[in-house]
């Protein structure tokens, strides 16, 4: 199975059909596809990626659906651009702003007590508050010829296909497995004690960072400070590379051990093939471009060697308060790059969230097979080597930590800077590997 190919794929065709109850199978004269789980689902988060299948009154859904409960996500095959979400008998249309038939997108939504949320490539779409079902139901996920007298007759092609690359069910209140020492082993750790960077660490000076980013990166906005590594951006003068002004620096640090265009070697730097990566950390409070991810250790072109970005707002997404991203960029040769991601909205699975208040952990575990994030506890996405075309990292990568500021952001006022602050790093290593 190469990467264009979905993980699984949910067919509609024309073939002899043995099903002969009224207006199913023998009515539309196709076979059509469904799956029900064996078990009931309640309140949680559900989330699809997924292209949809083309074609007049060619329907596909996922909902839950039982005596009571219909929480749903439908796509018209005729309507690229539309997805029709419903809870109960409360129904909405929403426009997207790409075609579904086209590419894989996520959609989903978060059921609680007193809300459904649904949500498309992380950004809320509708959100109902009135009704909302409580009881638990199976989940169903179908594709077939709509056969009512609401929609057209089916007049389109006789194979087609919605194809997955995921689909996940998150319990609400389910925490990440408890990985005991048996099963995981500390490889390492930096809780950030005293006044200085650890050894393993390398601060940027007088460096930048691509041409979006406002900041001149210098040492001096790095401090080791209270258990706490923060790093500061901060409205100053300063002359960077080239004569180049700048009126806003940040603070920048890695442990890359051989490769950084920004730092010289560091011997005692630190890298890691597989494990997972736990980093306890609160963002500026403001419009900043906070980050943690890794890059690989080794000399890459930028994207061959993959990034593993675990945490960054998605400017994209928006004015403040932006959704997060989690990233995997990979591609075959230098600059050419694909990316497979997980975007959810900033509070969400958190009802009182306030990332700029609060530390938060988040979560990266890698192994050989896939790439998984996870907040608090809490399950985000994945991506794995079917979806990447077997593209998944295979070198040991190192930290980076930086408080950037994109071109279209406000950042840090006058005396007034914006402090991106990490209580402690911690990294386990799975023990057969």
């Amino acid at each position: 199975m190469d990467g264009n190919e979905p993980v699984w794929a949910m067919l509609l065709n024309k073939k002899p059909c043995a099903y002969v109850q009224k207006d199913k199978c023998a009515k539309r004269g196709l076979f059509a596809a469904q799956m029900q789980s064996p078990n009931l689902f309640g309140f949680g988060r559900f989330n699809a990626t997924l292209k949809v299948a083309p074609g007049q009154s060619v329907r596909t859904t996922m909902s839950v659906y039982g005596s009571g409960t219909t929480i749903g996500i439908t796509f018209e095959g005729s309507k690229g651009k539309q997805v029709d979400l419903q809870v109960g008998h409360q129904y909405h249309s929403a426009q997207l702003p790409f075609d579904s038939q086209l590419g894989y997108h996520s959609y989903g939504w978060l059921w609680t007590k007193n809300s459904v949320e649904f949500y498309v490539e992380g950004k809320t779409v509708w959100t109902v508050t009135t009704d909302v079902p409580s009881k638990e139901a199976p989940m169903i996920v179908n594709i077939y010829p709509c056969g009512a007298s609401y929609c057209p007759k089916y007049t389109g092609r006789t194979d087609v296909q919605s194809n997955f690359k995921s689909l996940a069910f998150q319990p609400a209140g389910r925490k990440a497995p408890d990985c005991s020492p048996k099963t995981w082993k500390q490889t390492w750790q930096d809780e950030f004690n005293g006044n200085k960077l650890g050894d393993a660490w390398t601060a940027f000076n007088n460096c930048t960072h691509g041409p979006t980013e406002r900041e001149l990166y210098v040492k001096d906005m790095v401090e080791v400070k209270g258990g706490k590594l923060i790093l500061k951006a901060e409205v100053k003068n300063a002359i960077g590379p080239k004569g180049k002004k700048y009126e806003i620096v940040s603070g920048w640090v890695d442990t890359s051990t051989d490769f950084s265009y920004c730092h010289s070697d560091n011997p005692k730097g630190w890298a890691q093939l597989y494990g997972k990566f736990e980093v306890n950390a609160r963002i500026p409070k403001g419009q900043y471009w906070p980050a943690i991810w890794f890059m690989n250790n080794d000399k890459h072109c930028w994207p061959t060697g993959g990034e593993i970005d675990l945490m960054e707002p998605a400017l994209w997404s928006g004015k403040p308060p932006y959704s997060f991203r989690s990233t995997y960029h990979y591609g075959p040769k230098c600059n050419d790059n694909h990316s497979e991601s997980t975007e959810w909205p900033v509070c969400h699975d958190h009802a009182n969230c306030t990332f700029a208040e609060e530390f938060h952990t988040w979560t990266l575990v890698w192994n050989p097979n896939s790439l998984q994030w996870w907040l608090d506890g809490t399950w985000l996405g994945s991506v794995t080597q079917t979806s990447t075309g077997g593209s998944l990292p295979y070198a040991p990568h190192y930290f980076i930590l930086n408080n950037a500021v994109n071109k279209k952001q406000a950042g840090p006022a006058k005396g007034d800077p914006g402090l991106f602050e990490v209580d402690w790093i911690k990294v386990y290593q799975y023990s057969h590997f």
